[in-house]
């Protein structure tokens, strides 16, 4: 879609083509409307609160700022603030989030690969030897550290 800027007084919003968005003229009108619920409101020839609104209500719909504004009046005499219309208006679609896809194979260096196997299988052909294969089960069997890997050295099943 082409975008396009949209004037709210000195700030510029930009908007896509074809929404129905709020506009400044859009926001006169709104405030036309106030007029009629607060006439003597000195906030109706605010230049920069019209800027403010407009901004803040540039998203939602022109149809549902006016139904949210007189829904608002109908229950409320004070000047409503630009969120208390907002959060009467339908909320604008929010683009989903595009999630990663979940990792299939990790990366697995072929060398670190290669010492797990030998040490699995290091530790097969000590469980075969009877030779403690953890230094948890040497430690149960009485054995110091320096034992154990003599033992292991001897017979050729250290890592």
């Amino acid at each position: 879609m082409e975008e396009k800027k949209a004037s709210i007084g000195r700030l510029s919003v930009e908007v896509q083509e074809g929404r129905d968005i709020l506009t400044r003229e859009d926001t006169d009108k709104l405030f036309e409307l106030f007029a009629f619920y607060r006439p003597k409101d000195p906030r109706l020839r605010d230049n920069a609160l019209r800027a403010v609104w407009a901004l803040t209500l540039a998203p939602y719909s022109v149809d549902d700022v006016r139904e949210a504004v007189v829904s608002y009046f109908r229950t409320q005499k004070y000047w409503p603030d630009p969120t208390d219309i907002s959060s009467r208006c339908q909320q604008p679609e929010t683009p989903k989030t595009q999630s990663l896809p979940t990792p299939t194979a990790r990366y697995i260096d072929p060398a670190v690969e290669s010492l797990r196997e030998r040490w699995q299988d290091l530790r097969r052909q000590r469980r075969a030897a009877g030779v403690p294969d953890t230094w948890e089960e040497t430690k149960k069997a009485g054995l110091t550290a320096a034992a154990w890997m003599d033992i292991l050295d001897e017979r050729g099943l250290a890592l």
